[in-house]
């Protein structure tokens, strides 16, 4: 315990590293784990073919204004992260080794280059589609896609033939970007996260979220303040030690909200405990110093205003 501490102070981005490269495991996700390193200054960068192992790794410096800063000139700065293939969902660690030992015998080309150094299969490749992981190959993630339909499943025999499919992907037509929404529904059902804004800080402005309380405006609330809060579910625990006592972790753009549901109020919200995915929550604050948990009154699912994104919970660990 004491060793996990001192790492998390003195080298918090080697510590969530580690924590997610041995997912599965704990009560956070991975997703938690980004959130919170982000929220402690830490730089995150994607997953990159040109940059991500199978494993998340570190990176000197910070990506500040498009440029990775040398971090010798700012010793107090945190290494970046790198998100590692592992996050991949439908990727495989035998493929990651394959593509990463073609990028170290010289730069891919292009994605039908890669694809085929790589020996990467259909379900491989698009896996890396969806997850948008091809910045400096494809502008975003539909031209991909786009391109990724005109690959050949063989591997050309001869060398001018290879030359003659990669020139096929270039065929100058150019779809538009992904919507904000269609990037975070794509994030999260392809590595099970997002660098880009938190879908609660996108419903923010929307009725009821509006008038619901973030996590880190509670910090300024004074202990038995009726409050309303709402955010993603990120975990579901019922130890057996609680008499029956569900506690909830939701999560918004700011932090977790810890939210203790009774058991008398359980068979209410049967539903909405159990397959809820977005939930706002009516009930009593109660804070000692800065640890602060919400007594739920009334739960309200409100999953559909984030239909389409796949957000799977630490249920009842």
């Amino acid at each position: 315990m004491y060793i996990s501490a001192w790492l998390k102070c003195h080298h918090p981005a080697a510590f969530y590293s580690a924590i997610i490269n041995s997912q599965p495991m704990g009560f956070y996700s991975p997703s938690q784990l980004i959130q919170d390193a982000r929220r402690h200054d830490i730089t995150v960068l994607p997953v990159d073919v040109d940059h991500s192992h199978w494993h998340c790794t570190l990176e000197d410096g910070s990506i500040e204004n498009g440029t990775l800063e040398d971090s010798d000139n700012m010793p107090d700065r945190q290494p970046a992260i790198r998100l590692g293939l592992r996050l991949v969902k439908g990727f495989n660690e035998r493929a990651a080794q394959r593509l990463v030992g073609s990028r170290n015998q010289q730069p891919f080309r292009n994605l039908q280059d890669l694809c085929q150094r790589a020996g990467l299969n259909q379900l491989e490749r698009t896996a890396l589609v969806r997850a948008n992981a091809f910045p400096r190959l494809s502008s975003h993630r539909h031209q991909a896609h786009w391109q990724n339909q005109a690959i050949e499943e063989a591997r050309p025999l001869l060398e001018y033939q290879a030359r003659a499919d990669a020139r096929q992907l270039n065929d100058n037509v150019q779809l538009a970007p992904p919507s904000e929404a269609e990037n975070l529904f794509a994030d999260y059902n392809s590595t099970g996260l997002t660098l880009n804004r938190h879908p609660m800080a996108i419903l923010r402005s929307q009725y009821p979220f509006n008038q619901c309380k973030t996590a880190q405006a509670l910090l300024a609330l004074n202990h038995g303040r009726l409050v309303r809060v709402a955010g993603i579910v990120t975990g579901r625990q019922r130890p057996g030690t609680a008499s029956g006592v569900i506690f909830l972790t939701l999560e918004d753009e700011t932090g977790n909200l810890n939210v203790v549901v009774w058991k008398a109020l359980q068979d209410r919200y049967r539903q909405a405990l159990l397959t809820g995915k977005l939930l706002l929550v009516k009930g009593i604050m109660e804070r000692k110093d800065s640890v602060i948990h919400i007594i739920a009154g009334n739960i309200i699912d409100h999953s559909q205003a984030i239909e389409g994104m796949l957000l799977p919970s630490r249920d009842f660990h």
